[in-house]
């Protein structure tokens, strides 16, 4: 039946979602050690100089 399906389309985009949101848990956490590495690899370089604004993610 048409109930039985959108059921079953439900469950696919709840799967879809979870997947995403885990995307975006990781890549959100590569950005933030992207950053780190960043601001680690400038204090070495150029600890006397300002800092230039790293990206920020909103």
């Amino acid at each position: 039946t048409s109930v039985e399906s959108l059921g079953e389309e439900v469950e696919a985009l709840k799967r879809v979602k979870h997947e995403l949101e885990e995307r975006k848990k990781a890549i959100l956490q590569q950005i933030t050690e992207t950053r780190n590495q960043y601001e680690y690899l400038h204090q070495q370089v150029l600890p006397d100089r300002q800092l230039p604004p790293a990206i920020t993610v909103k």
